[in-house]
């Protein structure tokens, strides 16, 4: 079995003729069996060093450990699986003070261009289309989004907002990146002042709600309603994992050492 096949096995993904549903159906599948983890990326950084895994080595991740990714290393692979399925899919890369800081795809089906991104830790992942009359902005928690598609048809700009507060603006450009520009974003994530080097981060969407681990606290979402509680102590913290994210197997007393390592506070007692 190929890792393509291995790959869709792990989503029940039957294949299917490129079309707008059945990428709904793919997104859907990709944000209920593939984590949005940082685990996976602390402990890849001190056994190998900063880089993301190979597509072999992300979907063993995926099928032994339960781990998926953060931004790059999810798009970067939905991607892959969608051209494999005969998508015509595009990586667009999202900069920051010049780097590259953030991947999403642009997907072309029957002509119209579509939004899609597993990377932004939400269930707001598309599929959008690309067109100036598709714009819209939608409540979710305690988040806003507001999607704007450019006149090209090809680029979006897209705000996160959090609590009456803009915490994040995405612009696509059809300017294409190069493996290096790519090799020298990724690197940038890997710096140990990066956020999530010195956070312990992971959120999952489920049915009819997402849940998720921000250091201390945990969070539940369920349509725009959003509630937090602290986490006190490193069993409450294995017992979230087991209960509410339904990932009992991930290493958390080394991910807490590596994490401090990395320059974070102490989060729990191991």
């Amino acid at each position: 079995m190929t890792d393509e096949e291995k790959y869709l096995e792990l989503l029940g993904i039957k294949v299917m003729q490129p079309s707008v549903s059945f990428l709904n159906e793919i997104v859907k599948r990709q944000l209920s069996k593939v984590p949005y983890e940082n685990i996976s990326k602390i402990v890849r950084f001190h056994e190998i060093g900063p880089s993301i895994p190979n597509l072999e080595e992300f979907v063993a991740g995926m099928v032994d450990k339960t781990y998926g990714g953060t931004c790059f290393v999810q798009n970067i692979y939905l991607n892959h699986i969608l051209d494999y399925l005969g998508f015509q899919t595009n990586l667009i890369g999202i900069r920051r003070d010049g780097l590259l800081s953030h991947l999403s795809l642009r997907v072309n089906i029957e002509g119209a261009n579509y939004f899609v991104d597993v990377g932004i830790m939400s269930s707001f992942s598309g599929p959008f289309r690309i067109d100036p009359s598709e714009s819209f902005q939608k409540d979710i928690g305690n988040q806003r989004f507001v999607f704007s598609p450019k006149v090209d048809l090809e680029n979006y700009n897209l705000e996160i907002w959090r609590n009456g507060k803009m915490i994040r603006e995405f612009e696509s450009s059809s300017l294409a990146f190069t493996e290096q520009d790519l090799e020298i974003g990724v690197r940038k994530t890997f710096e140990r002042s990066a956020m999530f080097m010195t956070t312990l981060c992971v959120h999952r969407v489920f049915d009819s709600h997402s849940v998720g681990v921000w250091n201390r606290n945990f969070y539940q979402i369920r349509g725009t309603e959003h509630s937090v509680r602290e986490i006190l102590s490193y069993s409450e913290l294995k017992s979230v994992f087991r209960d509410e994210l339904m990932l009992p197997q991930y290493p958390l007393d080394v991910t807490l050492d590596l994490l401090q390592s990395n320059g974070a506070e102490k989060l729990f007692e191991v």
